[in-house]
């Protein structure tokens, strides 16, 4: 296991000039050990490596930008300490960190299996458990980023939150005919997806998802379009002004490409339809209007796919090193599945303090 430790003091020798953060190896998990913990123990501390190819993945730019002042593993098992002054040693980080592994836990034990592991990844975004072969599976076919909390699931918790808060208005035709019942639930969508951020770990993918969904939902509340190129530029900059360093890797860049052209393509199409004459609508039955909606359906997920695949295809070789030829039908036959997952998972977590 991988453990990332903040330096308190250092002996045998003592560092003049010691790291503030330093990330260990260690063999396991010492027992009693949580988020916030002191830890003792002997580690042979390097400085953080780099590529390990030329023009490869640099491993210390990324530790750099994450305070990480050195790498290593300890020499033996490290040893929890008792705190001198547990309340000063809590901090609001260690106490988010804990709840999310007590949700994780929660999940797992509630689930089981290679399913709860999955499952804790989707809700709290903690991967660790689950089995390499299922992961490696995933990034074959391409869609390992259903179990990466990122834009997909930020747009469904989202999604999600505003349509049963719209139709629960909707049960209420009085109120809502007086009442900006969308400002309402683009409010609370807001809210429910700053709180997913937070119990998701706050990782750099969330994060600028995040960001973006909020201008997109606070568009919504100043009764602006939420799907612009301008939104979306807005989004760019919030994300350079937080984490200036994103723009060089592969997930600011795969990202805002897909949105980019997931929205490029969504205006020309509303510009087509919106100048092209229909004719009304004939008289059909249930079975071809369920059918008619099913297909639209299912074309606008291949287009999306194709158009998201697209962008961000070059990005993928050049920063990974491979493609996924079966990606698109990989995804058209998850994504229906993660939209149903996703919305249960919303319905799980707010139900789960009642157990």
């Amino acid at each position: 296991v991988r453990l990332t430790i903040d330096l308190v003091s250092t002996a045998h020798p003592k560092l003049r000039y010691a790291p503030d953060r330093v990330r260990l190896s260690a063999r396991r998990i010492p027992a009693g050990m949580k988020a916030g913990s002191l830890v003792m123990g002997y580690a042979r501390l390097l400085p953080p490596t780099g590529p390990v190819r030329p023009e490869s993945y640099d491993f210390s730019f990324d530790s750099y930008f994450s305070g990480i002042g050195g790498s290593g593993f300890f020499l033996g098992d490290p040893k929890v300490i008792p705190p001198t002054d547990p309340i000063a040693q809590t901090s609001i980080a260690s106490a988010i960190e804990n709840a999310r592994e007590n949700i994780a836990d929660h999940i797992r034990s509630t689930v089981g299996g290679p399913e709860g592991e999955i499952a804790a990844a989707l809700i709290v975004g903690v991967r660790a458990g689950i089995p390499e072969d299922i992961n490696e599976a995933m990034r074959r076919t391409g869609i390992y980023h259903i179990i990466s909390i990122s834009g997909l699931h930020m747009a469904l918790v989202a999604g999600t939150v505003m349509l049963l808060l719209r139709g629960a208005f909707a049960l209420f035709p009085d109120f809502s005919s007086r009442r900006p019942v969308k400002k309402y639930a683009a409010t609370i969508a807001l809210m429910s997806i700053a709180a997913y951020l937070v119990i998701s770990g706050v990782v750099v993918a969330a994060e600028r998802s995040f960001i973006m969904l909020a201008v997109m939902l606070i568009a919504v509340l100043f009764d602006r379009a939420a799907l612009t190129m301008r939104n979306l530029a807005i989004s760019a900059i919030a994300v350079i002004l937080v984490s200036p360093h994103e723009v060089v890797g592969p997930s600011f860049q795969m990202s805002f490409a897909a949105t980019a052209a997931l929205v490029g393509a969504y205006a020309g199409w509303s510009d087509y339809r919106a100048g092209k004459v229909r004719a009304p609508p004939d008289k059909r039955s249930v079975l071809r209007f369920m059918s008619h909606k099913l297909a639209v359906g299912a074309g606008g997920a291949a287009m999306t796919s194709i158009i998201a695949g697209s962008a961000t295809a070059l990005f993928a070789i050049w920063h990974f090193q491979r493609v996924s030829p079966l990606s698109l039908l990989a995804n058209l036959a998850i994504m229906p599945i993660v939209t149903i997952v996703m919305f249960l998972a919303v319905a799980s977590a707010v139900m789960m303090p009642f157990g």
